[in-house]
């Protein structure tokens, strides 16, 4: 096997050993890493929208829950979903916009 390469320093009259993997561990995370991150924190945001939107249509539509949804719950829950979800998506989409109208300014 390999092993990484070391520098030793004197820092203060104490010695320190530095490898290639601390400097690389120190330059922050890998792309990998970054990647799978950002993968992780959306689908936790999808998690938590799926949730919300469930709790808000549950409340509002299913009067008496039971074994079977009415027609009315069934066509309210749809709606409701719908204009969550298109909502949602507004709201993202003007929060990127100004987001983006204020770093042109700059």
């Amino acid at each position: 096997y390999c092993l990484p390469s070391r520098v030793i320093t004197e820092s203060g009259g104490s010695l320190q050993v530095h490898t290639a993997s601390m400097a690389a561990e120190s330059k922050g995370p890998s792309r990998e890493l970054q990647a799978f991150i950002e993968r992780e924190q959306q689908l936790a945001q999808v998690q938590q929208m799926i949730a919300t939107l469930t709790e808000v249509c549950f409340e509002k539509c299913i009067s008496s829950p039971g074994s079977y949804l009415s027609s009315r719950e069934t066509s309210c829950i749809e709606n409701c979903a719908k204009r969550f979800v298109d909502t949602t998506q507004f709201v993202l989409q003007r929060a990127q916009h100004k987001a983006d109208s204020s770093s042109s300014t700059f």
